[in-house]
């Protein structure tokens, strides 16, 4: 998401500006350090600083930053209130609608030791996605309860993909991407990191 009344029509736009990323290294962090690099942009070009989503519209609307990578429901925020638009959606980017972007890990010893639970962790997951998948109402209100997002804007945003398959292609793309970045020492097999 860009600030209103900067002109940037794609990652050259970007250069030698101030972006905000929830977090140096998180998974949105590193997609869209990617996205530069496959436009023709380094990172370092351009400013990119940490901030929190909650602080992401103010930041664009107070000038400290001309651009973001939210989530919703500060995207609709953003484009409602005219504070910024949108320049990529890099979640329609991915390469598959589900994505391991977030991830349980533990030491492969302590999960050897503790089969039941992974196994009850992983039934939850099953359980709370097709929760999610048949009682859309009462999962925006769950939602709506713990982080306060009013339901309006709940009803019109997608509900979340929860998913208990630890996929080895998702592992490689992401991977790759850190690669990409020089954030690894080297070459992870990721066969072996995932625990069956």
């Amino acid at each position: 998401m860009v600030r209103a009344g900067l002109d940037a029509k794609g990652a050259k736009g970007l250069i030698n500006k101030k972006v905000g990323v929830p977090g140096i290294g998180a998974s949105i962090d590193i997609y869209f350090r990617n996205w530069l690099l496959d436009n023709d942009v380094q990172p370092s070009q351009l400013a990119i600083v940490e901030t929190t989503f909650l602080a992401m519209p103010d930041n664009l609307k107070s000038g400290n930053f001309d651009a973001v990578t939210p989530l919703e429901p500060f995207i609709t925020r953003i484009t409602s209130q005219g504070i910024g638009y949108k320049i990529v959606n890099l979640v329609d980017r991915l390469p598959r609608p589900k994505i391991n972007a977030l991830i349980f890990a533990a030491k492969r010893d302590w999960a050897s030791k503790n089969e039941g639970a992974i196994k009850a962790l992983r039934a939850s997951v099953e359980e709370a996605d097709e929760f999610i998948r048949t009682n859309p109402t009462k999962s925006r209100e769950a939602i709506n309860k713990y982080t306060q997002v009013p339901l309006a804007i709940l009803n019109s945003l997608p509900l979340p993909a929860v998913d208990p398959e630890l996929r080895k292609p998702d592992l490689d793309l992401w991977a790759e991407m850190m690669e990409r970045l020089h954030m690894l020492q080297g070459k992870p097999d990721t066969e072996k990191l995932i625990w069956h």
